[in-house]
Formats: C-alpha cells, structure tokens, sequence
C-alpha cells in the first residue's frame, strides 16, 4: 500500500468534485417548477397530453414547467434526467408539435444526454489543450446528436412537420 498515491487519488477526487459542484448546483436549482397559473396551465396540459398518447408515458413524472426559462425545451438532471419546459414556449404551440418537442426530449432522456454532455464538458474543462483540440468534434458530435433525436422522435410518432413547427418556435 502506498499511502502517497491514495492521497493524489483523494485529492484528485475531491478537486474534480469540487470544480463540478457549481454546475451540478445550478441544475438544481433550474429544475424547480413554477408555481404560477400559466406553468399550473401547462402541466394540465402536459398530464392530459401523456394520458392521450402512451408513447410519452416515459416522461411521466419527469416534466418541469417553469417561467422564463434559460431554453424553451431541454433535458436537464446529471443523475435523473428531466424535461424542463418554458410555459410559453408550451402555449405557444398546438398539440402535435408539443407532442413532437416531447418526443424529441424522450430521446435526450433515454440516452442519458445530460449525463454524457456534463462528462464531455468536464473532460474538455479540465484538459485545457482537449478544448483547443477537440471543440470542433465536440460541436458536430451535439449537432449529431441533435439530429439523431429528432429521427428518432419521428420514428417513434412525432408528426414531421409538427416537429419542425416546434423547431422553428
């Protein structure tokens, strides 16, 4: 046992950790839900929207409504990820391209998206040559991955052009 490399390792540890915590805060404190009429509206409208439609069951639980939001719509929660929606980005759009939008974020939230991105920007944070050598890739690999989503979204009952309208909002 070599007492010295325990310690880098802890020390190491603790570092990673504590240059991670101040994002890992803000995401929390984000994902609280409005309490405003027009967000109580919206998560009305997102419950009556999941018991229409069995396919956006998975999000039951996982939806965040809230003013003012950073994003319209986004999968956001390192360790369970949730779906946070602007309440009038909500309003703004009919039901199939609300639908569509959702069916986007299913696949954000079944491939543990936020997971991975918190991991590559850590990655790319913590390796200051990684961001110079790497921020390209990573930009096409989000593009990708973005564009991934949204096949699967419309292979999974999103409407296209619903989508779009939802993209385009």
């Amino acid at each position: 046992f070599c007492p010295e490399s325990a310690l880098f390792a802890a020390a190491l540890a603790l570092c990673a950790t504590l240059f991670a915590a101040p994002r890992l805060w803000r995401e929390q404190v984000t994902l609280m839900a409005s309490v405003s009429p027009g967000a109580k509206l919206v998560r009305e409208r997102l419950r009556a929207l999941i018991d229409a439609r069995s396919e956006l069951g998975v999000l039951r639980g996982r939806l965040v409504v809230r003013d003012g939001a950073a994003v319209p719509i986004g999968t956001v929660g390192v360790i369970v990820p949730r779906v946070m929606i602007d309440a009038r980005f909500a309003q703004a759009l009919d039901d199939e391209a609300l639908a569509g939008a959702l069916h986007h974020e299913i696949e954000h939230v079944r491939g543990r998206d936020p997971l991975r991105y918190f991991a590559a920007w850590w990655a790319l944070a913590v390796n200051p040559l990684g961001r110079f050598l790497l921020d390209t890739e990573f930009s096409r690999w989000l593009l990708a991955r973005e564009i991934h989503c949204d096949r699967e979204a419309v292979l999974g009952g999103a409407g296209g052009p619903a989508l779009a309208h939802a993209l385009v909002t």
